[in-house]
């Protein structure tokens, strides 16, 4: 007995050490993860205590309003998603404690799937080689941060832990006959179904279960009946609800009975769930720009991960080797690759029916695609192994040839998801965290210490980055603001006069003036990366506005926070750009540059510092901008050097190198976009990134019949495609269209006359445009390596600056272009001058 107990004992040690080997190669490709920010509905429930504070309704009360009013206005029942009140005060105490927790609850899910399988097949075998096929199935998404790994407090996690529980008491009740579990099964598939309506469908699995287990269908179909009272209720109550709904063209829930939006809404959720789906379809154009080479890091994460995971395969394969010898869990791979079908089919088969799903495009799935993919990796361990089997019958030089193309094509999928995990979350955060993160870290560093309590917040931030509702300053600051998001379409002109404003209007423009003893502020979080960015809060004076879109807000004095870890400031190397106006003339403005050492510094810490602008005139708060290099002062700066570009007439200005990080710019104090004027670039773009990028803009930040200039700018959010517009008064014009090829030298020139603009591409004609009326001068300096307001930084480098009057003929410009390769780089920074 002690010798049989001693066995048993050594077999579950293996097992356990198994389960957590495969476990570790799944968790390594989850590890992007937890330097992550918050995602979708994440970013609002990680200020539920501050909303708490804002509102004085507590997280609870909220929660329980907003399952209200899912289930009244779209039939949505989930009383059990109540769970998420408590994990809301983990999102809101620590965010890398929460995102252990996703993991952690992916783990789980993994486990209790491992459970399930083993217990259909009796076997380690077939458990084992579904695991190990998971981490090449399991993928990030970014999808408006919809992802069912990152985001929603684990709801589809948790949610798998107890169908595929349930999943497992079922076949337990099947083998046994026992009555408590398939009380067990029920009241977990039931919990399921008050979790969230994925869980439906999930009674094909049961069925499946029981025509593989009882060899009369009469028999099986009782054993499924507590399961199908369960979903008969909730169908009940589903289509009923869903009925009584306004039509699918008004709802988003409303049923849709088009046969063929509900199969191909089904079928992008099953593809979903393939191998590199995402990445192949890039429905976010999240890699269709980016490279392995520009983000060494992730690259380097990519090797690390298969090095990790090839080392724990070689340890599982040894432990899995006894299992593979035998026919034990081998001799059944068609019916246990039939039920591992029945769960990718059945997860997607409600949602599908949805038109808010039925209008995605193809690899936007994400909430069932969870499920799909572990379904589908169940169905591949099936195939692999009835593989392995006939593989056996090679000689033994086929059977290594077959086994090394195999861990080759493991090693290359496995690294490139791990790679494209953490491509994901990077182009996650620069939408809906890296704002938030530098707010936070200006909010505890006291940045908002001298805005009284209730003061009014004209905030400029994504709806995803939950830092544009009066929760967030709360929780974050202390203190209740009124927040009014300059996004929203709204009446600006009631909300101010409801702030004491004296409004103007004249034709559709209105202009409205505070009273001094007003408390309005304007907030903008300026992120140029993971961890660099600045926040602009200025107090505002006037507004001026068109509709429900902003123009103008105006005021003389504001505060810079500029975060910068892990570095050092130099005095030299901060610079704020921004736009003045006139009060009487709010059309009437003109670039300005403060350097660093003409701020105010007000307190700083080893990785901030608060700056404080002042000046006599109003200008713009949307258009200040904190730069990281000082300003060249207008013609007087012409350098005298070797560059590779060279002059055939009057020089305005040249300059050199230009770096593109931590949006480095260079403002040409005085040097307009006039008639008889040539400017012209080197430049090298790096892979695309996915914020705007402006190369080159002269225009003034006013619209309006006085606004005249230039704009170089990205034509996509993605890409390296460029447009040249002009603009002169009410009228815009495209002048033509190019594409800058990534880490390559690319010459550009634009020349002017009176009536024409031209635009030229390593010496080819790539646009050009004639004129209604003569050009006039610019309304605004000419910016380089950014936009006028500083808010849309090239991505990549300027290498040469030169503008001067006159222009280079088209022989000229050719022999320029065929000279750029036999000269080395300019190493001139822009705004330095040789000695």
């Amino acid at each position: 007995m002690f010798e049989t107990l001693s066995r048993l004992r050594g077999k579950q040690r293996r097992h356990w050490a198994l389960l957590c080997g495969l476990l570790l190669i799944n968790v390594v490709t989850l590890l992007p993860c937890l330097d992550g920010g918050y995602y979708s509905d994440d970013s609002f429930n990680s200020v539920a205590p501050g909303n708490e504070v804002a509102t004085g309704q507590t997280p609870f009360r909220a929660a329980l309003e907003w399952s209200e009013m899912m289930f009244r206005e779209n039939a949505r029942f989930w009383p059990l998603y109540l769970y998420t009140v408590g994990v809301r005060y983990l999102e809101a105490s620590s965010l890398l404690s929460y995102k252990i927790f996703l993991v952690a609850m992916v783990m789980l899910s993994l486990a209790a799937y491992h459970r399930l399988l083993r217990k259909l097949t009796g076997s380690e075998l077939y458990a084992g080689a579904t695991l190990l096929l998971t981490p090449v199935f399991l993928q990030f998404r970014y999808v408006h941060g919809w992802d069912p790994i990152l985001s929603f407090e684990g709801l589809v996690p948790i949610c798998s832990i107890l169908l595929f529980s349930a999943l497992t008491f079922f076949i337990s009740y099947l083998d046994s006959h026992r009555q408590t579990d398939l009380w067990r099964s029920s009241l977990l598939y039931l919990a399921g179904c008050l979790l969230y309506e994925v869980a439906y469908p999930f009674f094909l699995c049961f069925l499946v279960l029981a025509l593989l287990r009882r060899r009369s269908l009469i028999s099986a179909l009782r054993a499924v009946v507590p399961a199908g009272t369960i979903l008969g209720l909730f169908a009940l109550l589903q289509v009923g609800m869903r009925l009584s709904m306004k039509s699918y063209a008004l709802n988003a829930y409303a049923p849709n009975p088009d046969p063929v939006a509900t199969i191909r809404a089904w079928l992008i959720h099953l593809v979903g769930g393939l191998p590199l789906s995402y990445y192949l379809c890039d429905p976010d154009a999240v890699f269709r720009n980016s490279s392995g080479l520009s983000w060494p890091e992730a690259t380097g994460f990519s090797v690390l991960a298969v090095l990790i995971a090839w080392v724990t395969v070689r340890i599982v394969i040894r432990q899995l080797r006894p299992w593979s010898a035998s026919r034990e869990g081998c001799q059944n791979c068609i019916p246990n690759a039939l039920f591992c079908l029945s769960i990718a089919v059945a997860a997607p088969a409600l949602i599908a029916t949805s038109p808010k799903y039925q209008q995605i495009p193809w690899g936007s799935g994400y909430i069932p695609v969870y499920f799909c993919s572990l379904g589908l990796a169940g169905v591949t361990a099936a195939v692999a192994i009835l593989v392995a089997r006939r593989v056996r019958e090679f000689s033994r030089i086929g059977r290594a040839v077959t086994a090394t193309t195999v861990i080759i094509i493991w090693c290359l999928v496995y690294g490139l998801n791990a790679r494209n995990n953490m491509f994901v979350v990077r182009a996650a955060d620069e939408v809906f965290y890296d704002s938030r993160r530098v707010l936070e870290r200006a909010a505890r560093s006291g940045f908002l210490s001298d805005v009284p309590e209730g003061s009014t917040l004209f905030v400029d931030g994504s709806a995803y980055g939950a830092w544009n509702i009066p929760g967030f300053y709360a929780q974050e600051a202390g203190r209740v603001y009124r927040v009014i998001h300059m996004q929203d379409s709204q009446n600006y002109g009631v909300v101010l006069q409801q702030l004491g404003a004296v409004c103007t209007s004249a034709s559709l423009r209105t202009e409205c003036n505070l009273p001094e003893k007003s408390s309005v502020y304007v907030v903008r979080a300026s992120p140029t990366g993971k961890l660099v960015g600045s926040v602009v809060l200025a107090r505002i004076e006037e507004v001026v506005f068109e509709g429900d879109k902003l123009i103008g807000v105006f005021g003389s004095r504001a505060d810079l926070f500029v975060w910068r870890p892990f570095s050092v400031f130099f005095r030299s190397d901060v610079g704020v750009a921004g736009t003045d106006a006139d009060r009487g003339r709010s059309s009437a403005r003109g670039r300005f540059w403060v350097a660093r050492e003409e701020l105010r510094e007000v307190s700083s810490g080893r990785q901030w510092v608060r700056l404080r602008l002042e000046r006599d005139g109003l200008f713009d708060a949307l258009g200040l901008a904190v730069i990281q290099q000082s300003s060249s002062r207008g013609p007087t700066s012409t350098i005298a050097h070797t560059h590779r570009l060279k002059s055939p007439d009057e020089v305005l200005i040249h300059l050199g190198h230009l770096g593109g990080l931590e949006r480095r710019a260079v403002i040409l104090d005085d040097v307009l976009l006039e008639p008889n004027t040539s400017v012209e670039l080197l430049v090298r773009a790096n892979v695309g990134g996915h914020q705007p990028s402006t190369l080159v803009d002269s225009r003034c930040t006013a619209e309006g019949p006085e606004s005249v200039g230039f704009v170089m700018e990205q034509a996509d959010s993605g890409g390296n495609n460029f447009r040249a517009r002009f603009r002169q008064g009410n009228r815009s014009a495209t002048i033509g269209h190019f594409e800058l090829v990534p880490k390559s030298v690319v010459h550009i020139v634009v020349q002017t006359t009176a009536r024409r603009i031209r635009l030229f591409l390593n010496g080819t004609l790539v646009g050009e445009r004639d004129l209604v009326e003569d050009l006039k001068p610019s309304s605004g300096d000419l910016v380089v390596g950014n936009s006028a307001r500083g808010d849309k930084p090239f991505n990549g480098t300027v290498e040469e600056v030169l503008v001067y009057r006159g222009a280079k003929s088209d022989s000229q410009l050719k022999e320029t272009v065929h000279s750029l390769g036999h000269e080395k780089p300019s190493e001139y920074e822009v705004g330095r001058r040789r000695r």
